[in-house]
């Protein structure tokens, strides 16, 4: 792209077969918690992760099927734009597998950092929601497509690696100064940082191997978001 080019905005790209199946099933689960009383009772006793039945009945599945679950309609929607818009880009760079694995393994990392720090309190404490893998996938997102242009919080336009740092230093003061917010400040700051931690080993390891193939996405950036301004 010439350096006088000036980026055009778009909100997301077009939807692929597994961002389109990740979101129905996220909605499916949201609305079988609000509109079947008796799976909701289910899934908060045996799919939100339980800071008490986690390690001490080994309900380890937790980590991941917590991922799936939300707690009211704001958590829910939050969520869900997020995870499209920022979701989506990858999505069509990676490998279906390797957008999977990475979300999962961000969710699991965020519910680990969850349960780590309310482990010892006194009670169980439920820990549930995307927000941890959709972090993970900001983090992703700022790593590999950072300079595109995106309108912040749809009004602020600025580059997307400086809107995730905003994101991410926010929570960072929120989990510093313990907010009683109701949110999982924990889950989101692991979910980032274990996201963040796992792309460069893998770069490094394709440095490595002699760097058979660019980060996922990379040789995207162009095509896409940023475009070449044809007056």
């Amino acid at each position: 792209m010439p350096d006088d080019a000036q980026p055009r905005f778009t909100f997301a790209e077009t939807l692929n077969g597994v961002m389109v199946a990740l979101l129905v099933t996220m909605t499916a689960v949201f609305l079988l918690q609000v509109l079947v009383p008796p799976f909701n009772e289910f899934a908060m006793a045996y799919l939100a992760l339980d800071t008490g039945a986690f390690l001490g009945r080994l309900h380890l599945w937790q980590a991941v099927t917590s991922v799936f679950l939300h707690g009211g309609v704001q958590h829910f929607i939050g969520n869900m734009v997020f995870l499209w818009f920022f979701g989506s880009a990858l999505a069509n760079g990676w490998r279906t597998r390797e957008f999977i694995g990475y979300f999962l393994l961000c969710g699991v990392v965020g519910s680990l950092c969850f349960y780590a720090v309310n482990v010892f309190r006194a009670g169980s404490i439920k820990g549930l929601g995307a927000s941890g893998a959709v972090f993970g996938l900001m983090v992703a997102y700022a790593m590999v497509y950072g300079e595109r242009l995106i309108l912040a919080f749809f009004m602020i336009p600025m580059r997307a690696k400086f809107f995730v740092a905003i994101c991410f230093g926010i929570e960072l003061i929120l989990l510093w100064t313990g907010a009683q917010d109701g949110v999982s400040h924990i889950a989101h700051v692991g979910g980032a940082v274990g996201g963040a931690v796992y792309l460069k080993v893998v770069w490094r390891r394709q440095d490595a191997a002699g760097g058979s193939r660019p980060p996922p996405g990379a040789g995207r950036i162009a095509s896409l978001e940023i475009m070449d301004d044809d007056g």
